[in-house]
């Protein structure tokens, strides 16, 4: 694998103190903490704004302490026979998102995408709720719905809005939650490749004018051209091999997508870092590198959740999960006990899901997950308020109580919430 020199910025982690320690959570403990910790993640916005009228984002909002995790916390009380319990989180869960929905207006060009829209996160989670409160021709209606209004409200997105934080990637990731939820892998087929179409024919027009780079797609966001999950290369090609085995061969014959895929994930490996670490942007000049960012949104995290969705579409001779396990032991276990936080996109919690994705083949690296939750919670008081929204899903909190619940169920099918799908 090509490498850039590079050093470490050792200042943004914490030593591993646990070696070859295997660290095991019991469920019992998995669901205390988590109850304990949503409870404390709901008592904060409720003192913050009484009225909670506005729920915000799933990616920075109250979205997730209100409706995502009481949605995936009843999936886990449905599945061990808790019918009442269930029932009560999803009842509860349903009437904040019913209010969010109503301070609300419908999206935007400006806000598409499953995590940054207040209005399409909150419409999914509903949907998904009825789901599960057995009202399913109720949600296949309106899930039909928003496929279309999504699909309209991109048609207003700059050519170059790609990415799953606020482009066409993202308002794809809605489509797929919503297959998942309601289980109908045929939600939203026409629409999903309209905006393939679209990401690709950038993807493929921004690499030609960027042939230097050695990438057969790229993409640009605001001006630069990023890598990791959240703005980059790598959460776009996550989202593509996400759709289904009959929207890719339909994909393949328009724009030879498995081949340009597969050499897109090859070219990465140029902009891999001493470490391994996968750069967050390609970058002109020869000036010194510095390797910072071990993160879901920039790095390692995301790259590796990138190859374990590469080897589930090709799998072969295995070269994609041999890396996926090389840079989750080499990287994320050994620089991933983040001191920004416990949260998914750039805290312990999403580095605790690179380890879960390659543990799924792996014994150790599952061990590992749970010793990231497990520093998590011994070092909660140190890191609770670090970031700047502690009690948002993907900054702060509630991103624990996520890992805390897939580790309390089978932490073999553990996938990065709302970005990850099977």
């Amino acid at each position: 694998m090509t490498t850039r020199s590079a050093t470490v910025d050792t200042s943004r982690f914490f030593a591993n103190p646990y070696a070859n320690e295997i660290v095991k959570l019991s469920r019992e403990e998995c669901l205390r903490y988590a109850q304990t910790l949503l409870g404390k993640s709901q008592l904060h916005y409720s003192h913050a704004n009484r009225e909670m009228r506005q729920f915000g984002s799933l990616y920075n909002g109250a979205l997730g302490a209100f409706v995502f995790i009481p949605w995936k916390l009843a999936a886990l009380h449905r599945k061990r026979g808790n019918k009442v319990e269930s029932d009560r989180l999803l009842k509860d869960a349903l009437q904040c998102a019913d209010t969010a929905m109503e301070f609300m207006a419908s999206p935007s060009y400006r806000r598409v995408t499953l995590l940054e829209s207040p209005w399409v996160g909150a419409k999914v989670l509903q949907i998904a709720i009825w789901q599960d409160l057995n009202h399913s021709d109720k949600a296949k209606m309106e899930a039909d719905s928003l496929v279309t209004q999504i699909v309209k409200s991109c048609e207003g997105l700059p050519p170059q809005e790609c990415d799953v934080l606020y482009g066409r990637a993202g308002a794809i990731q809605a489509l797929l939650f919503l297959r998942q939820a309601l289980n109908r892998t045929e939600i939203g087929q026409e629409s999903v490749l309209q905006l393939a179409d679209d990401i690709l024919r950038e993807g493929h027009r921004y690499a030609a004018l960027h042939q230097h780079d050695g990438l057969p797609l790229l993409w640009e966001w605001h001006e630069s051209k990023y890598l990791g999950a959240a703005h980059g290369v790598v959460g776009i090609l996550h989202t593509l091999l996400s759709l289904t085995s009959s929207e890719l061969a339909i994909l393949d014959e328009r724009h030879d997508v498995h081949k340009a895929i597969r050499m897109t994930i090859e070219g990465l490996k140029k902009y891999c870092l001493s470490s391994g670490n996968l750069d967050s942007s390609i970058k002109g000049g020869s000036h010194c590198r510095v390797d910072r960012l071990v993160h879901w949104c920039h790095g390692a995290t995301g790259h590796i959740l990138l190859l374990m969705k590469a080897n589930e579409i090709y799998g072969g001779d295995g070269a994609y999960q041999k890396l996926a396990l090389k840079l989750a032991k080499e990287v994320v276990w050994t620089r991933g006990l983040l001191r920004k936080g416990v949260g998914l996109c750039h805290g312990i919690s999403g580095n605790a899901y690179a380890l879960l994705a390659t543990g799924r083949n792996d014994t150790t690296m599952k061990h590992h997950g749970h010793a990231f939750a497990r520093f998590a919670l011994d070092h909660f008081d140190q890191l609770e308020g670090v970031p700047d929204e502690p009690y948002c899903l993907f900054n702060g909190v509630p991103g624990l109580v996520a890992l805390l619940i897939d580790l309390a169920d089978d932490h073999d099918k553990a996938r990065f919430p709302l970005y990850d799908y099977a």
